[in-house]
C-alpha cells in the first residue's frame, strides 16, 4: 500500500515559489512510522501524572495488595474513569499488572448499575459506568494534595458502595460490570522504583520532567532556534531556569533530587571505570551531595582523602553524608569560575558540569581545575560527559546517542551549554592546557569517561603561579626548596588540611 500525493506546489509555508513536480508515492510504513515519530510518547507526561497523583506509594509490587481504579480514585481523590485510563497505559510501559477479577466482586446486586465497589445496585445501569468523579484537588508546591470542598460525588444515581436503589434503566437484579473496579492493579518491579521512598529516586525525575519548567519549554524550540542569542525557556517564561526555580519550590525541589539521584545511579559505575587508587586525594567539583565521592573512596581505599566542592548552600544540606562514616570525605565552599579553594588535589573529577556552559564559561572552569591539580606526571582530569557523534547517519542510530542528541535539545533550550563531539572537546581541553588520554565507556553507564591529563607546559605554568618563585623551565630551587618537593608531598605526605572555609564531616 502507497500514499499518493502531489509535489511542492506554489505557496509554501516561506513564501517561495516551487515548481510543481509529479506525483510521488511513499510506502505506507514509512508514512506510519513517521506518524509514530511526529505523534511521539505520552510516556513523561503519563509517569509525572502517575507520580504526582501518589499512585506508586498506593500500591506495593505484591498482587495481593492489587488495588482497582475505583478503590485508588477514593483514596487519592481524583476521577476514577480517567485513573482507569491513565493506569492502563502505565501498564503497557510496563510500570503496572492489570489483573481481572472475579466477576461476582464487580457486578451491582440490585439495581442496573453499580457503584465504586460494585456492592449493590445504582441508577444509569445501561451504562455500566462507574463514574467515581470528585470534587477538584489542588497541589501546593511542596507537592501535598489539598482536597478542596466537597466529597465524592456518587456514582450515576447509587452511592459509592453501589447500594442505591436507582431505576433508570437500571431494572432490577444481575447490574452491570463497573469498569473501574472489574480489574485490579499492583506495581512492577520498575514501577516500584516510582515511590518516593525508593533508593532510586527516579519519583522526582519523572516530577522534574513533568512539571512546567521542563515540560512547557520544550515547546519553544522552534523559538529558540529562531530568536538569535534567546533560550527557548526565556521565551516560555521571561525569566532564566536559576531564577524561575527560586520562585517555585516544588520545581526546585524536583531538580535537586533528580539530579541526586542521576548521580547515585551513576556513582558505581564510574567509580568502578577509573582506577582512582593511583591518586591520594580526589576533588569532585560540582559533585552535590558527594554521591559519586562517597562510591570512590568506598571502592577506593588507596584515596586517603576525597573533597566535594560546592556551592555553600548545597554544602549545608551535603553534611549528612558523614553519618555514613566516611571520615575520609570533606566538603569545601567554592564557585568553580573562581580560582578553586586549597588544597591541591592529585584528581579531579567533573560529572556533567562542563556540558552547561558555552566553550569560554567552560574552558575558564578548566583553568581553574588545571591550577587546581597538583603538579606532576600523575595529576589527572575525570570527565563524565556526553560525547556526541561527529556526524549522524546513514544508517541506524544507538538508543544512547539518541538520547545524547535529544538531550543536547534540552541543554539548547534552557542553558546557554551544549553537548560536544569528541573533536569539540578535545580543542577545548587543548584551549585549557590539557591533552585527551583516554576514552572509557562504562558498563552500565550512560556516559562514557574522558581522562585527561594536564599539558607539560601548563603543568609547570600552574606549579608557577602558585609557587611563586619557581623557573618555568628547569625545575630550579626557589627559595631552598627543591622543584620536585611538592610533588613528592603530594604524593608522599598526608594532604593539606583544608581552607578555613571548608566544611568538615561532621
Amino acid at each position: 500500500m502507497v500514499y499518493s500525493y502531489p509535489g511542492p506546489h506554489i505557496g509554501s509555508r516561506t513564501g517561495a515559489v516551487v515548481r510543481r513536480r509529479a506525483v510521488r508515492t511513499v510506502p505506507a510504513d514509512k508514512a506510519a512510522a513517521l506518524e509514530t515519530l511526529i505523534r511521539g510518547s505520552w510516556a513523561p507526561n503519563a509517569i509525572y501524572s502517575l507520580c504526582r497523583l501518589g499512585v506508586p506509594d498506593a500500591l506495593t509490587d505484591d498482587p495481593r495488595d492489587a488495588a482497582t481504579a475505583a478503590d485508588l480514585a477514593a483514596r487519592l481523590h481524583c476521577n476514577a474513569p480517567c485513573l482507569l485510563r491513565l493506569l492502563r497505559l502505565c501498564a503497557a510501559y510496563g510500570l503496572l499488572v492489570e489483573v481481572p477479577r472475579p466477576q461476582n466482586t464487580v457486578r451491582g446486586g440490585g439495581g442496573g448499575g453499580c457503584g465504586i465497589h460494585g456492592s449493590g445496585g445504582g441508577g444509569r445501569g445501561a451504562k455500566g459506568d462507574c463514574a467515581a468523579d470528585v470534587s477538584q484537588s489542588t497541589t501546593t508546591d511542596n507537592g501535598a494534595a489539598e482536597r478542596s470542598e466537597g466529597t465524592l460525588m456518587q456514582a450515576a444515581a447509587g452511592d459509592i458502595n453501589g447500594s442505591g436503589n436507582g431505576s433508570d434503566n437500571g431494572g432490577g437484579g444481575g447490574g452491570c460490570v463497573c469498569r473501574e473496579a472489574a480489574t485490579s492493579f499492583h506495581l512492577t518491579e520498575t514501577g516500584l522504583m516510582l515511590q518516593e521512598e525508593h533508593p532510586s529516586q527516579m519519583n522526582w525525575l519523572a516530577l522534574m520532567l513533568g512539571l512546567p519548567g521542563h515540560y512547557v519549554s520544550r515547546g519553544y524550540l522552534y523559538d529558540n532556534v529562531k530568536e538569535v542569542g534567546r533560550m527557548g525557556f526565556e521565551a516560555a517564561f521571561g525569566t532564566d531556569w536559576y531564577s524561575y526555580v527560586g520562585r517555585h519550590p516544588l520545581e526546585a525541589a524536583a531538580f535537586d533530587q533528580a539530579m541526586t539521584a542521576t548521580s547515585a545511579a551513576a556513582a558505581g559505575p564510574v567509580a568502578a571505570a577509573y582506577d582512582f587508587s593511583r591518586h591520594a586525594t580526589v576533588m569532585d567539583v560540582g559533585g552535590g551531595q558527594g554521591m559519586l565521592m562517597a562510591a570512590i573512596l568506598h571502592r577506593h581505599p588507596g584515596v586517603r582523602m576525597g573533597f566535594v566542592m560546592e556551592l555553600p548552600s548545597v554544602v549545608a544540606g551535603a553534611r549528612r553524608m558523614g553519618q555514613r562514616g566516611l571520615e575520609r570525605l570533606q566538603y569545601v565552599e567554592g564557585d568553580f569560575f573562581q580560582p578553586f579553594p586549597p588544597p591541591r588535589v592529585d584528581c579531579i573529577v567533573m560529572r556533567l558540569v562542563l556540558h552547561d556552559w558555552p566553550d569560554a564559561q567552560a574552558a575558564a572552569v578548566l583553568r581553574h581545575a588545571r591550577a587546581a591539580l597538583a603538579p606532576g606526571p600523575g595529576s589527572r582530569l575525570v570527565v563524565v560527559e556526553a560525547v556526541l557523534p561527529e556526524a549522524v547517519g546513514p544508517g541506524a542510530v544507538e538508543a544512547a546517542t539518541l538520547q545524547q542528541l535529544e538531550f543536547d535539545m534540552g541543554m539548547m533550550v534552557m542553558t546557554t551549554g551544549r553537548e560536544r563531539s569528541l573533536s569539540e572537546w578535545e580543542a577545548l581541553f587543548a584551549a585549557s592546557g590539557f591533552r585527551l588520554e583516554a576514552l572509557m565507556q562504562p558498563d552500565c553507564a550512560k556516559l562514557p569517561l574522558m581522562v585527561v591529563r594536564p599539558e607539560p607546559e601548563a603543568e609547570v605554568e600552574a606549579a608557577g603561579g602558585e609557587e611563586g618563585g619557581r623557573e618555568a623551565a628547569g625545575g630550579e630551587e626557589a627559595g631552598g626548596e627543591e622543584a620536585g618537593g611538592e610533588e613528592a608531598e603530594a604524593e608522599g605526605e598526608p594532604p593539606q588540611p583544608p581552607a578555613p572555609d571548608s566544611v568538615p564531616v561532621p
